[in-house]
């Protein structure tokens, strides 16, 4: 399969409102800028969460600066979910989060930061609206 192709479906797998929330993808998948592009040219905001968050603080920071959330949030388990499930501030066909590095995340951080994500895409998903976090592929295998 040409890579062209290859875009293609990765493109279809992210916007299809009944595929997972979670979606594990090769490395390409972050390093591709058509991807991205594409994606913002369909409708859709594209968040990327760069930066190798070590706890719960540092992630919560990094996650409140790649979402731009507003002055408001709380830096909690709780306040995440709260805005993860509404962008009232940042108006989309659908969200997209590209968390390309979260291999140095203690795993119970891990944990609750895929719960939150989960919960809050499965209000996105109740009114119609794609909701996913795209991490490497190997991670939720990973002790």
């Amino acid at each position: 399969m040409d890579l062209q192709s290859q875009i293609n479906d990765a493109i279809l797998t992210i916007t299809t409102l009944h595929s997972p929330l979670v979606v594990g993808v090769d490395d390409w998948v972050f390093t591709q800028p058509a991807i991205e592009t594409t994606l913002n040219n369909l409708g859709y905001s594209v968040m990327r969460i760069s930066q190798s968050p070590k706890d719960k603080n540092e992630l919560l920071e990094t996650v409140y600066q790649a979402c731009q959330f507003p002055t408001y949030f709380g830096f909690n388990w709780d306040a995440l979910k709260d805005c993860l499930a509404d962008f009232h501030w940042q108006m989309a066909k659908g969200y997209i989060l590209f968390f390309e590095n979260p291999w140095k995340l203690d795993t119970s951080d891990f944990a609750v930061f895929l719960e939150a994500v989960r919960d809050a895409g499965m209000i996105w998903k109740h009114e119609g609206v794609v909701f996913k976090l795209l991490i490497p592929k190997g991670i939720l295998s990973h002790p």
